[in-house]
């Protein structure tokens, strides 16, 4: 982890200025994170394995989100499957000792894993 401390006394421009530039980092990122989960989603239900179509209904995108723990952002995003009514999607991507294994988030995000940093490494350019 890097952890970069300043303090910074009657500065408030120059902090006004950080604190901007900060907050239009973290959006950026939210915005790419947001992008890469609807891909995500739409592979996972492109790959998971088809019965009723309950559980490939059940596949959605989890909205991104930022909050502050202290002074530290926290940026979430990410897709999930499963509801209150659809609670067999673990046993299909794990399996059952009765049924092999149909992943179909684990590959998802592990062949997508490479865009996002793709994608993360842009928004990095373009804030400098």
């Amino acid at each position: 982890m890097t952890k970069i401390t300043m303090t910074l006394q009657g500065q408030t421009r120059l902090e006004s200025l950080i604190d901007s530039k900060i907050r239009g980092f973290e959006t950026d990122i939210l915005k790419a994170g947001n992008k890469m989960t609807e891909a995500m989603v739409k592979k996972a239900k492109s790959i998971v394995p088809v019965d009723t179509g309950a559980l490939q209904a059940s596949i959605e995108q989890i909205p991104g989100t930022i909050r502050r723990e202290g002074l530290q952002p926290v940026i979430e995003f990410g897709f999930k499957s499963g509801s209150d009514l659809i609670d067999y999607d673990i046993y299909v991507e794990w399996g059952t000792s009765k049924m092999k294994a149909q992943p179909f988030m684990r590959p998802t995000a592990k062949s997508l894993h490479p865009l996002l940093l793709k994608r993360l490494g842009e928004v990095s350019k373009l804030n400098e």
